[in-house]
């Protein structure tokens, strides 16, 4: 894969976040309209994605992507650069309205293709409830709608993030988390990936590149999500998503909780969602044969949204959110095309 020139975008409140672009190398599509805006999940950067990304330009994307704040090669929130840490999911947000302002829409043109896996499905289902018109789709792998709370039912697990940053130790990490330690990440009875192959191709990434990585999370940043989760499925954002959203969930996930996901499908207008049987979180890290199947539902989603032609009216700045709850009757004639496609 061509190595991508990677750049600093200088956030408004000067923080520095890695950003990095890749041009379709498709002879005949160099000047690609077709553009994939890929959003990670948590504890990842844009190393990881490197097969993704080879993958999208020889099928004719432009890849566009970057490292959210506090993992990867941007700004971190703490001193101790292993703890998973965000203030609020608005500094997520104001990053990314940030980057597809200042740097795609300037210079991209044509079909806008969200790609967003884990909390980058979270964000971006965020970002679509009050900017939908930034995008012309979004696809979301195994996305972060809601998320599995381990030995502590959820109620306990939020009470816990609540009081532990109401009493100032939001910077502390969770029970059971600690810095990234490679000796404790082995195969057996991991939930990303049951691809062996793949998963040590991944572990040996982060071992040689230890400042790209993060360790476990902190009572601030699961405090942040819960509110953000609360946020995100309130029925007026739900419907105020106008634009065609295709979500695959992985089957035997064990790090987000799909059991929300028909009640979010049901209420976005030009939704979707699609079960991959036999796969962990990491659909990225599957078999050949699972990702196969992602490949072909991609292109069809991409041929879908070419179809539709979508038109993209100015965007609107995150600071002032205009909700404009919109009828959520299922449109049939794009879940019958969509699944036409995907069949």
């Amino acid at each position: 894969m061509k190595n991508s020139t990677y750049k600093y975008m200088i956030a408004h409140d000067g923080a520095k976040i890695r950003t990095g672009f890749w041009p379709s190398v498709l002879e005949q599509q160099k000047e690609s309209f077709r553009n994939i805006i890929l959003l990670q999940g948590r504890a990842s950067f844009i190393e990881k994605f490197h097969e993704i990304i080879q993958g999208l330009t020889e099928r004719g994307y432009n890849v566009w992507t970057f490292d959210w704040r506090g993992q990867g090669l941007s700004s971190r929130f703490l001193d101790n650069h292993h703890k998973g840490h965000v203030d609020s999911y608005d500094t997520y947000l104001n990053d990314l309205h940030q980057f597809m302002t200042e740097i795609v829409r300037p210079t991209a043109d044509q079909i806008y293709i969200a790609l967003a896996q884990s909390m980058g499905g979270h964000i971006i289902l965020r970002y679509l409830q009050d900017f939908g018109s930034a995008f012309s789709g979004a696809m979301l792998i195994s996305p972060m709608i809601n998320i599995h709370t381990g030995a502590y039912p959820k109620p306990v697990a939020k009470a816990m993030a609540y009081l532990s940053t109401l009493v100032g130790l939001d910077r502390h990490y969770v029970i059971g988390h600690g810095d990234y330690n490679p000796i404790l990440e082995q195969f057996e009875g991991n939930y990303l990936t049951g691809n062996p192959e793949r998963y040590q191709i991944h572990l040996e990434l982060q071992n040689n590149n230890l400042p790209l990585v993060i360790g476990g999370i902190t009572y601030g940043w699961l405090q942040a999500t819960f509110r953000s989760i609360d946020i995100s499925l309130k029925l007026e954002k739900l419907r105020n998503i106008q634009i065609p959203v295709f979500i695959i969930e992985s089957e035997d996930d064990q790090i987000v909780d799909n059991s929300i996901l028909p009640y979010v499908v049901q209420h976005i207008k030009q939704g979707i969602i699609k079960t991959y049987p036999h796969t962990r979180h990491q659909i990225f890290m599957e078999s050949d044969e699972i990702l196969n199947v992602f490949w072909h539902d991609l292109e069809a989603f991409s041929e879908h949204l070419m179809l539709l032609n979508t038109s993209l009216p100015p965007m609107k700045p995150v600071e002032k959110p205009q909700l404009q709850p919109q009828n959520t009757t299922l449109n049939p004639a794009f879940i019958n095309s969509l699944k036409s496609f995907i069949s």
